[in-house]
């Protein structure tokens, strides 16, 4: 299974490549939401779909966990093709330099 990394409050396109087969019905997108390795009542992730499905944008929240994106593509009337992906989503890492303040002490005067 494919898997992708997407950081916290950060949002992404993923996007069908199909190679030009007609489709019956839109594709239809769902989500499922782990964290610590067990199945979460709320959302990690929400998805908005395109108007033909062929794309949705996956915001991340607050949470890191893993969501795995399932699509449901009808080719036929009375065939359908499920494919999944997951999605890392992880916490945005820390690339400030550290800090170091330096203090002194002077005789009283005016700040």
């Amino acid at each position: 299974m494919k898997t992708f990394k997407q950081f916290v409050n950060s949002r992404r396109i993923y996007q069908i490549d199909l190679d030009s087969h007609p489709l019956a019905a839109r594709p239809t997108w769902s989500l499922t939401h782990v964290r610590d390795g067990s199945p979460v009542p709320h959302g990690i992730a929400a998805i908005e779909t395109s108007v033909d499905g062929m794309s949705a944008r996956l915001v991340a929240h607050d949470w890191a966990g893993l969501v795995k994106a399932t699509v449901t593509l009808g080719i036929h009337p009375r065939t359908t093709v499920t494919e999944s992906f997951q999605i890392e989503i992880e916490p945005i890492p820390d690339l400030s330099p550290e800090l170091n303040l330096a203090f002194s002490q002077h005789r009283d005067r005016p700040i």
